[in-house]
């Protein structure tokens, strides 16, 4: 059962995950520098939503047998299309349950890296997410990879983005979602790490990342304008839900967001860490 908190099985919230997908890849890249140009053989993606970054995996290491799995047949099954019209022989796409789903069925130890990318809005707290960051260590080889990707922070001078921001913590800590945490966040950047070591894993590191979609950066910010808008149409249910706004207000922030990135004055970035971390040989959860 999903805790997703959008409906994957959208349109809309599939178009949104696609562009997502391919903006966070254009800023970040595929993986963390110190983990490029590994000889990786067996790869895993959990959680893969379009299917973008087995995609582009595919194409950067021909020779490698690359696995998208979703709990979202349709997301499944778009993947899948992606793949036939690109010509990706070496990558599939199979529905399974990240966190409840029989691991043999993947395959245990088998996979020297392990990918989870922005899993905060499906996975509840601390005890969830440590359950799952076992379930990657189980599949991972000894001496194999997992690295895990989330966002964490705006820097904006613009009101409308730091309330939509704002709602969209308030909603997810709400929700059980996240770290616990004092500060007004949702912990992922402060105890991600912490929760890789806790899990299994030896050696975590970190890299950061920056999202800049300030005017001036034209490309990047009419893209971020469009992905803000279709993240207030598809989580507006969830956050309505939550009780932290109301649908005349996710109207309005997103006129004022569109209105305020278009500035000419506007600046605006955001933070993205990728934490990974090794399971050495002869290591067990």
């Amino acid at each position: 059962m999903s805790d997703y908190i959008n409906n994957a099985e959208s349109a809309g919230e599939l178009s949104r995950l696609d562009h997502q997908a391919g903006l966070v890849m254009n800023a970040i890249g595929y993986l963390p520098h110190p983990l490029r140009g590994r000889p990786f053989q067996k790869i895993l993606d959990l959680g893969c939503g379009s299917g973008r970054w087995a995609l582009d995996m595919a194409y950067h290491y021909p020779d490698a047998e690359i696995v998208g799995v979703d709990i979202s047949s349709t997301l499944v099954e778009y993947a899948r299309a992606r793949a036939k019209t690109m010509n990706r022989q070496n990558v599939k796409f199979i529905p399974f349950d990240a966190l409840e789903g029989n691991l043999s069925e993947l395959g245990r130890g088998i996979y020297d890296l392990v990918n989870l990318r922005f899993a905060v809005g499906w996975v509840r707290g601390l005890e969830r997410w440590t359950e799952l960051l076992q379930r990657c260590h189980h599949l991972n080889t000894p001496n194999g990879y997992t690295m895990v990707t989330e966002g964490e922070g705006l820097s904006t001078d613009s009101p409308a983005l730091h309330r939509l921001h704002e709602i969209i913590v308030q909603a997810l800590r709400l929700g059980g979602y996240g770290f616990p945490s004092s500060r007004q966040d949702l912990g992922m950047a402060a105890q991600l790490g912490t929760v890789l070591s806790a899990s299994g894993f030896s050696g975590v590191a970190v890299e950061g990342g920056t999202i800049n979609f300030s005017f001036d950066h034209s490309e990047e910010n009419m893209a971020w304008r469009s992905s803000f808008n279709a993240l207030i149409t598809e989580s507006g249910p969830f956050l309505m839900t939550m009780g932290v706004t109301t649908a005349e207000e996710l109207a309005e922030l997103s006129v004022r967001v569109s209105s305020e990135l278009y500035d000419e004055a506007f600046s605006g970035v955001g933070s993205l860490f990728t934490f990974y971390g090794m399971r050495v040989r002869g290591s067990g959860v």
